[in-house]
């Protein structure tokens, strides 16, 4: 079934379009195997202009190509929990800065520094 983008998901996606420069790379917890609004179809990140690690691939190459998925999935995951740092990916070109998108209930790592909260989102930087 369709749904719409909701307030909190504007708001997040516009607030990190303000907060975050566009040299930034951003990660977020909204992403996944599944293919849902939240997850694998999660296309409401385009409200920002600013360049994802990932979050919707269903449109996208990784349809054909689940191994490179499910790398770049756990890498997403390595990030947002604290294991693995932005600057030790291999990634296509450098950024100046990492943030991230998480659900209000997500843990991340206490290093990450909170810059915007709504009623369902919370925006990052990572150190």
């Amino acid at each position: 079934p369709a749904v719409a983008i909701t307030t909190a998901d504007h708001d997040i996606w516009s607030q990190v379009e303000q907060r975050v420069p566009e040299d930034g790379l951003v990660f977020t917890s909204l992403t996944g195997v599944e293919v849902t609004p939240h997850a694998g179809w999660n296309n409401f990140p385009a409200v920002a202009e600013r360049q994802l690690f990932i979050a919707g691939w269903y449109d996208g190459r990784l349809v054909s190509h689940e191994d490179d998925r499910d790398l770049k999935l756990a890498e997403n995951h390595a990030v947002l929990t604290g294991r693995t740092q932005p600057s030790e990916l291999e990634l296509s070109r450098r950024y100046g800065s990492y943030y991230a998108v998480a659900r209000r209930s997500d843990r991340v790592p206490t290093s990450f520094s909170r810059i915007y909260a709504n009623d369902e989102y919370v925006l990052y930087e990572i150190p």
